[in-house]
């Protein structure tokens, strides 16, 4: 076969670019993008609140893919690929990194205090477990006094506000330490401390739709306010009744007899 004479032939039957692209490259491997703080971290581990640090920190950790980093499924990789001619492995390098950056989050939600008890390890990993045996188990105390309070709390002599005032600060107190009360165990532990209150705890049960928690305590903030006024005119009605039959005693009483008292005066002249 011969050449069309009318086509031009490429000189370079392989561009040098394809030629190049073609030959073997040594490998590289490819620096991830560094992760980035988007959000601040507000909350300071202490002895009360672990689950809601743990919970913070862990959607930070997820949310930038590293939590190989703190649940032991990416342990530390060599230092070296070749020891014997110290060629450093570029994975160690990565891996170098994202620890010391997981490492900086945690430290920057910690107090001085609780970082004097961490300073020894020099992984994410160890801190991570450190801090959960440390502080799970006092939380964990925590949650279960706050749960006996409220299941045992009595409205008492207390007032109806109070009572939901009380009420309202246990289970604040248990939503910011990561476990909050939910709707119906928050009802149900009003309920249980209205021992005299029978009748109104009734009326919100049997009602085809159920109130929210703040239509419940407005609600029995009212009914509370009812029964002092009943109290106080039960009060006013027997007190009225003394007052109008002491009135109605004095205005027909006989008034006594005057009684004189006869003395015999003796005088004394002068002489």
């Amino acid at each position: 076969m011969y050449a069309n004479p009318n086509v031009v032939q490429n000189p370079f039957p392989n561009p040098p670019n394809q030629a190049l692209a073609a030959q073997p490259q040594p490998y590289q491997l490819a620096f991830p993008t560094l992760p980035s703080l988007n959000q601040p971290i507000t909350v300071k581990l202490d002895q009360n609140n672990f689950v809601l640090w743990k919970n913070r920190l862990l959607n930070i950790i997820i949310e930038n893919g590293l939590e190989e980093y703190i649940d032991g499924s990416y342990p530390c990789p060599p230092k070296l690929i070749d020891p014997q001619n110290r060629v450093q492995n570029p994975e160690y390098t990565t891996w170098r990194r994202f620890n010391r950056i997981i490492m900086s989050w945690i430290y920057a939600s910690l107090t001085e205090e609780v970082m004097g008890q961490i300073v020894e390890y020099t992984t994410a990993l160890e801190i991570w477990n450190a801090l959960e045996q440390i502080y799970s188990s006092a939380s964990m105390a925590r949650i279960i006094e706050l749960r006996n309070q409220l299941q045992f709390l009595k409205k008492g002599r207390m007032t109806a506000m109070e009572y939901i005032q009380k009420l309202k600060s246990l289970c604040n107190t248990l939503a910011a330490i990561g476990v909050p009360v939910s709707r119906n165990d928050n009802l149900i532990y009003m309920f249980n401390g209205l021992d005299k209150y029978n009748p109104f705890v009734s009326s919100i049960q049997n009602q085809p739709d159920f109130p929210s928690i703040q239509e419940v305590h407005s609600l029995f903030l009212s009914y509370e306010s009812c029964l002092e006024r009943k109290h106080t005119v039960t009060q006013v009605n027997p007190l009225q009744a003394n007052v109008n039959s002491l009135h109605q005693n004095k205005k027909y009483q006989k008034p006594p007899n005057p009684t004189f008292n006869y003395q015999n005066n003796s005088q004394t002249f002068p002489p």
